[in-house]
């Protein structure tokens, strides 16, 4: 039913994804949650 939204969305995301790879945001982002995550001691990334 929503199939085409779904896939929207979906494409949507791995152009953000994409964009912040060549950027180097998402090295940031990785950095940050390891970061949130070292808080509670243990290492989901």
């Amino acid at each position: 039913k929503h199939s085409h939204t779904i896939q929207v969305i979906g494409g949507m995301a791995m152009i953000l994804v994409g964009l912040a790879l060549v950027t180097g945001l998402w090295g940031e982002f990785i950095s940050l949650i390891r970061q949130w995550t070292g808080n509670f001691g243990a290492t989901l990334i």
